[in-house]
């Protein structure tokens, strides 16, 4: 059973990734993934299409590829896995003595405590920077997934009482659990600058236009019938197209910038197998940022909570600081904390590499208290 299910938690590690809301970039995952209000115009766009006409002087074509990860483990997932594993191994098929059975029923009641759960996500964008109407074309996929333990009563009883017998893993009625969705998107963010009558003051809107596929994931098996190829089988996975829309603003003074936007303003429910419902939410997302020539600092708060997998929900703060030195490389710190406490906090760094302001590559490392990794890549041009 375990050897099934640490496959299970490897993959999970692998090839999940965020939904709805996490948008995985080798500069803004560095800065907490804050962006509503500044960073740069091309992943920041998605964030908050307004943002698309924050291009530099000189700004003609950018192209940009972005992918990333994170997995949290808890309760020792992985590591009670593997220990039930071996035990398992070890006992099948052979007279049992009331303390291995004791064991093994202590290793899968500390199982079912814990779980695991990861995001990956990635996007491809070319922006075109226009005075009279930036565009930002982006496609990108994200999925989530979490893996769950269920200890059964039956299996519990059988533990209790089994004595003078083979002990048999296929008896087990115990399960694992996969579910989680994805979220496939292709938008173009536009923007426009608004004149207020005011030159110290800037006003942009921006609005997102995009096709989505929405694929939820439900998948539940015993020992006896796991099968890791199941997890993408239309008996598991439920899938369904349509078009939806996000709006931006931003108002800057001088170097500082307000943003507020709102992503996904076309709520639905999507059905799963099983008969439960992966909500599709507006979010709401508000920022402050400072964009210098050699600091910048960004600051996000989401109005509005996420539904993660399992029912919970989470509502981030974000923090980032970078600082550039002559636009050829670059520093990066980010804080990330949910105010619903479901997702454990993060800090992140990175670094930057950017020659002749043209060529660009960036790297992130994600990192919290409680077996949080995650990692993102950014290789773009910029001409």
């Amino acid at each position: 059973m375990t050897k099934k299910l640490a496959t299970l938690s490897s993959m999970l590690i692998l090839a999940s990734g965020t939904a709805s809301a996490e948008i995985f970039s080798g500069r803004a995952s560095a800065m907490g993934g804050a962006g509503v209000a500044g960073g740069d115009y091309t992943t920041s766009a998605i964030l908050n299409p307004a943002n698309a006409v924050y291009f530099r002087d000189g700004d003609d074509f950018g192209s940009f590829l972005n992918v990333g990860a994170i997995a949290n483990e808890r309760n020792d997932f992985l590591d009670i896995g593997d220990e039930l594993q071996d035990r398992l191994d070890q006992l099948d098929g052979t007279l049992v003595t009331v303390e291995d059975a004791q064991a093994v029923s202590a290793l899968l009641s500390e199982l079912s405590q814990g779980a695991l759960s990861g995001e990956f996500g990635a996007q491809f964008s070319v922006a075109i920077p226009n005075e009279l109407v930036s565009a930002v074309l982006y496609t990108r996929q994200n999925l989530l997934l979490s893996a769950t333990f269920d200890y059964s009563d039956e299996d519990r009883n059988y533990l209790d009482n089994l004595q003078l017998e083979p002990f048999l893993e296929d008896k087990l009625t115990s399960s694992a659990t996969a579910s989680g969705y994805a979220v496939r998107e292709l938008g173009v963010a536009l923007a426009r600058t608004i004149p207020t009558g005011n030159p110290d003051w800037q006003l942009s809107l921006g609005i997102t236009p995009k096709y989505q596929t929405v694929e939820t994931i439900e998948y539940t098996a015993t020992a006896a019938d796991y099968d890791i190829d199941d997890l993408d089988a239309d008996t598991y996975t439920t899938e369904d197209s349509d078009y939806n829309l996000d709006l931006g603003v931003t108002l800057t003074w001088h170097n500082t910038h307000f943003g507020l936007s709102a992503r996904n303003l076309l709520e639905k429910d999507y059905d799963t197998v099983g008969g439960n419902l992966v909500p599709l939410e507006t979010l709401v997302s508000g920022g402050i940022g400072y964009n210098g020539d050699i600091l910048t600092a960004l600051f996000d708060l989401d109005f509005t909570a996420s539904r993660l997998p399992g029912g919970e929900e989470a509502r981030f703060a974000r923090a980032g600081i970078e600082l550039d030195m002559a636009n050829w490389a670059q520093l990066r710190l980010g804080y990330r904390h949910d105010l619903e406490g479901a997702v454990d906090d993060t800090v992140s760094a990175g670094i930057g590499f950017s020659p002749f302001d043209v060529l660009h590559l960036h790297l992130a490392a994600i990192k919290s208290s409680d077996d949080t990794l995650g990692a993102a890549l950014e290789f773009g041009m910029d001409l």
